[in-house]
C-alpha cells in the first residue's frame, strides 16, 4: 500500500465521521496502520511474524488506552491551564528568591546543578552552574543543589531567602514533611543546618514552569568540566530567560 492510498484512507475516515466520534475512528486507524507497520518490519527484519489475532488483541489494548488517555487529559484540562501559568514570582521585598535545579546530559550522563538568585524586582544578583563529577541520582544532586546554593560565596550572609526547586521529595524532607532516605540524610541536615547563617530562610515546591532559568543553567552544565560563577556579566541567554520570566509578571 503506498503513501498515496494511505492519505485517500485517512481523508475519507475524516470526512465520514465528525466530532468526537472523529477523532475516535482517526485514533483508531492509526492506531492499526502502526501495528501493520510493525508487524511487517518483525517479519522483514526478524523473520517474526504475528498472527492476526495477536494483533487484533494488542490493536484493542492500545485503542483503549489511547480512550482511556484522552479521557484523562480532558478531566485534566482546566488544572493543566492553572499549572502552565504558574511561572517564576518573585519574593516579598527584603527577601531574595534562589531557584535551584539538577539536570543531566543524556549522552554524556553529566550531572549538573543550575542556581540563580534574584532580588523581588527580579534582578539578577547571582548565578552558578557546578557540574557533579559521579553519577549520583536525581534525587541527591536535588539535594546537592540547595546544600551549594546556600553555602555558595556568591549570595551574602544577612540577607533572607526563599530557596525553590522544581523536587517535591527533597523539598519536603528540608521542610521536615517526610522522614529524609538514608542516602540524603548528610546533604539534607547540612543544608538545613545552613540555615542558621541567615535572619530568614525558607525552602518550597515550585512547578518546572517556575524554576526555568536554574533549569537552564543546570542543562548548560554538561558543557563544563569546572563550576562557573557570576555576579554580573551573565551569559546572554541567561539573561534573556530572566527577562521572559520578568516580563510574565505583567
Amino acid at each position: 500500500m503506498g503513501s498515496a492510498q494511505i492519505r485517500d484512507i485517512w481523508k475519507r475516515v475524516g470526512s465520514m465521521t465528525s466530532g468526537e466520534t472523529r477523532r475516535e475512528a482517526m485514533g483508531l486507524v492509526a492506531v492499526i496502520g502502526w501495528h501493520i507497520w510493525t508487524t511487517r518490519n518483525h517479519w522483514v527484519f526478524k523473520n517474526d511474524w504475528k498472527l492476526e489475532t495477536k494483533i487484533l488483541k494488542e490493536v484493542v489494548a492500545e485503542f483503549n488506552l489511547f480512550l482511556q488517555a484522552r479521557e484523562s487529559g480532558h478531566q485534566r484540562s482546566q488544572r493543566d491551564v492553572s499549572i502552565n501559568r504558574c511561572l517564576w514570582k518573585p519574593p516579598e521585598p527584603g527577601f531574595l528568591k534562589i531557584n535551584v535545579d539538577g539536570a543531566f546530559a543524556v549522552g554524556t550522563h553529566k550531572r549538573g546543578v543550575g542556581v540563580v538568585v534574584r532580588d523581588h524586582e527580579g534582578r539578577m544578583l547571582g548565578a552558578m552552574a557546578v557540574p557533579i563529577p559521579n553519577r549520583s541520582p536525581a534525587e541527591i544532586v536535588e539535594a546537592e543543589g540547595f546544600w551549594m546554593a546556600l553555602d555558595c560565596s556568591i549570595f551574602l550572609t544577612g540577607r533572607s531567602y526563599v530557596v525553590e526547586d522544581d523536587a517535591q521529595a527533597v523539598v519536603n524532607m528540608l521542610q521536615s514533611k517526610s522522614q529524609i532516605k538514608a542516602c540524603l540524610e548528610v546533604i539534607v541536615r547540612d543544608t538545613i543546618s545552613f540555615i542558621c547563617r541567615f535572619p530568614s530562610c525558607s525552602f518550597q515546591f515550585v512547578p518546572c514552569n517556575g524554576n526555568r532559568v536554574a533549569n537552564a543553567i543546570a542543562k548548560y552544565v554538561s558543557s563544563l568540566d569546572s563550576p562557573l560563577t557570576w555576579q554580573q556579566n551573565f551569559l546572554s541567554w541567561v539573561h534573556r530567560e530572566a527577562t521572559f520570566d520578568v516580563s510574565s509578571l505583567h
